[in-house]
């Protein structure tokens, strides 16, 4: 039972934060905040990586790669110019073959420049790899 607390049950103080949220009418405001936010950002997704699937209020994108493209080989070389996404093997479970793609955060970085920045990054790292397999 007690594992079972570890792994399923909420920590008090963010229950009360939630209930104490929602009881002051914040939580609408706040959820309108980042919908605006989550948006404003997959219109610079979508301008910049058109075939990035999702939609404008998800926080995470799934990019298609070349084809032939190793996942993990294109999330190191993004991750050594500076940009974290993770490539569709690290959620393949059993033997399930993995798409040719990668998930990237919308939302995560702390500003639309570090954003933008890290979008054109995987436009630059697309072209390379679409080469390299010609």
């Amino acid at each position: 039972e007690a594992l079972e607390t570890l792994n399923i049950g909420s920590a008090p103080l963010m229950a009360e934060l939630a209930a104490r949220t929602i009881a002051s009418g914040q939580f609408e405001q706040i959820v309108s905040v980042h919908k605006k936010h989550t948006a404003e950002r997959s219109a610079l997704v979508t301008r910049l990586l058109p075939q990035a699937i999702g939609c404008e209020y998800h926080m995470y994108r799934w990019l298609p790669l070349p084809r032939g493209t190793d996942g993990i080989a294109f999330e190191q070389e993004a991750r050594n110019r500076g940009v974290q996404l993770y490539a569709a093997e690290r959620f393949t479970v059993g033997k399930t073959t993995p798409a040719c793609a990668v998930r990237f955060a919308v939302t995560t970085p702390p500003t639309a420049a570090l954003l933008e920045k890290g979008l054109t990054i995987i436009v630059q790292l697309l072209g390379e790899f679409a080469v390299t397999r010609k």
